[in-house]
């Protein structure tokens, strides 16, 4: 027997009426007992994480009872397999304790399941179905603290050896300090600082560690660290003399202005290793000559600009010059 003969067999076989006959009856019964199936009510049972929080306090710490609560559903299979057949999210639910009936100024609470239904309802894709939720009561205790971020501000000073100087401000490694207590003690603190003390004969670079004025906070208040790391960058500093040339701003052109002395001598301090790199070029001079400025017998203030970052005026003299005008 040849393939084209089987082929023509089965040809005229499914062709025949009595096979195409059996074949919709198969189908119609299939069809009738998956709807007798999924018509009959079935029991479900569903394991539901469940966890609280605080949406006003979000750094507030919840510890409860059961942490799965198990809910038990009376559904047709239709129910279950175009609802919560086809839900994907089984990761737990959140609950505010804002919406829940607790006292929270007691730190701890009984809340009936029943008023965590709709949300566990949700939660298995189901609504307005026969459920049982075990345990019928969950218990829950919180810390009852606030928390919050405050910067932190440096109020110790530093005394340098001679010739000693910090060649960058003070950089606070921290720069802010977790505190934790009631929200009334908490909302008087804003600042916390260090500790007002000084520091002495300092001569090189150095990491401290200040300590914090925890006093000013409050004993009800309880604060992440009690030291914050700080860093101090100092350098030798010298001193050196030059003559900077003053320039005149006036607002009338025609007039010319004489100054004398026309040089102020200026004195600044610099790190040794930016030494070479300042001359007098790097400062400028002036004085401001407008009616407004100018009174009988007055002499005119001198000002500086241009002063490089890294340099410290020490002095300058003189800091007012006498003029003449003449046109």
């Amino acid at each position: 027997m040849d393939w084209r003969t089987i082929v023509n067999g089965t040809r005229r076989l499914l062709g025949s009426s009595k096979v195409r006959t059996m074949g919709v009856c198969l189908l119609l019964s299939s069809v009738l007992w998956l709807f007798i199936t999924f018509s009959a009510n079935y029991q479900y049972n569903f394991e539901v994480p469940v966890h609280f929080v605080n949406k006003n306090n979000p750094e507030e710490v919840f510890y409860c009872s059961d942490s799965i609560i198990m809910v038990n559903v009376s559904t047709n299979g239709f129910e279950f397999l175009f609802k919560s057949g086809l839900k994907t999210d089984r990761q737990g639910i959140s609950f505010d304790v804002n919406a829940l009936p607790l006292n929270h100024a007691s730190g701890q609470g009984r809340v009936p399941t029943e008023f965590l239904k709709p949300q566990l309802l949700k939660a298995i894709g189901m609504n307005n179905v026969p459920m049982a939720i075990s345990p019928d009561t969950v218990s829950i205790r919180w810390n009852k603290t606030y928390r919050k971020s405050v910067p932190v501000v440096n109020r110790t000073s530093f005394a340098f050896k001679p010739s000693f100087q910090a060649y960058k401000p003070l950089e606070l490694l921290v720069k802010e300090v977790d505190l934790e207590g009631e929200k009334q003690e908490l909302d008087k603190v804003d600042t916390v600082y260090t500790k007002n003390t000084e520091l002495k004969n300092i001569d090189r670079s150095v990491l401290f560690f200040l300590p914090l004025d925890t006093d000013s906070i409050g004993a009800r208040v309880s604060i992440s660290a009690t030291n914050i790391p700080a860093y101090l960058n100092v350098c030798q500093f010298i001193e050196n003399v030059v003559e900077i040339p003053i320039e005149t701003i006036h607002y009338d052109k025609g007039e010319k202005v004489r100054l004398y002395p026309n040089k102020i001598r200026l004195k600044y301090r610099v790190a040794m290793q930016d030494y070479k790199t300042v001359s007098e070029e790097n400062f400028s001079a002036y004085v401001i000559c407008r009616p407004d400025k100018i009174r009988e017998g007055k002499k005119l203030k001198v000002f500086l600009s241009d002063i490089p970052e890294y340099v410290r005026v020490v002095s300058y003299e003189p800091m007012r010059v006498d003029y003449v005008i003449s046109r």
